[in-house]
C-alpha cells in the first residue's frame, strides 16, 4: 500500500508514517508537496477541512498512491471564552474511489500573544511562535504545543490523533458508510 502525504512538513509525514504503520505494517508513506488552496493561516473548521481535502485530492492527482492524506491546521473560535482562539488540526484521507474520511485532533487555546501577531501582522501561527520563543521553523518541529507543554505533547503527537481518527471508518468498514467525493 502506498500513502501520499500532501506536505513538505516532516512533522506531518512522520505522524502519518507512525499511525499507518501500526495498522498497515507494509505501508510505504511518501511526501508529496502540494498546495492547500486555502489561506496561509486558515480560520474556522470549514476552511481547515477544505485545505486538508484539497491536499489529499491533489496527492492522488499527482501520484500513483492508493491513499492521499491531507493535514491542515488552523484557528477556531473557542465557544464561551469571549474571543479566545484555539488551534485544531484536521486530517482528510481520500482513496482512489473517491472515498473520504476525516478526523480532527484535539484543540488547545492559543496564547493571546500569538493571536495578536496573527491578526495584527498577518503571520502564520508558526511564524508567530518562532518570534515569541526565539526559535526557527517550530512548525516543522515541536510546534506551539511543544513549547506550551514543555514537550509533553508535541506537534507530531497532536497530528497523530487527527490521523488515527480519520482512519476510524476505514478500520471499521462494516459499520461505516464512507462518503464519496470527486477526485
Amino acid at each position: 500500500m502506498k500513502v501520499g502525504v500532501g506536505t513538505s512538513n516532516p512533522v506531518k509525514l512522520r505522524a502519518v508514517k507512525n499511525v499507518f504503520s501500526i495498522f498497515y505494517p507494509d505501508v510505504q508513506v511518501l511526501m508529496i508537496p502540494v498546495e492547500s488552496g486555502v489561506s496561509r493561516q486558515p480560520f474556522g473548521d470549514h476552511e481547515i477541512v477544505r485545505g486538508a481535502i484539497n491536499r489529499a485530492k491533489l496527492v492522488l492527482k499527482n501520484s500513483d498512491c492508493n491513499f492521499g492524506v491531507g493535514i491542515e491546521s488552523g484557528l477556531v473560535k473557542i465557544p464561551m471564552l469571549n474571543g479566545k482562539y484555539g488551534l485544531r488540526q484536521w486530517c482528510a484521507i481520500v482513496d482512489r474511489d473517491g472515498g473520504i474520511t476525516l478526523g480532527a485532533g484535539g484543540i488547545f487555546e492559543a496564547p493571546s500573544s500569538v493571536i495578536e501577531r496573527v491578526f495584527n501582522f498577518g503571520e502564520e501561527v508558526g511564524e508567530a511562535t518562532d518570534k515569541i520563543f526565539g526559535v526557527e521553523e517550530s512548525k516543522r518541529k515541536e510546534g506551539l504545543i511543544g513549547f506550551l507543554t514543555k514537550n509533553v505533547m508535541d506537534r507530531t503527537k497532536l497530528t497523530e490523533h487527527a490521523v488515527i481518527l480519520a482512519l476510524v471508518p476505514r478500520l471499521n468498514i462494516k459499520i461505516y458508510q464512507i462518503s464519496r467525493t470527486e477526485i
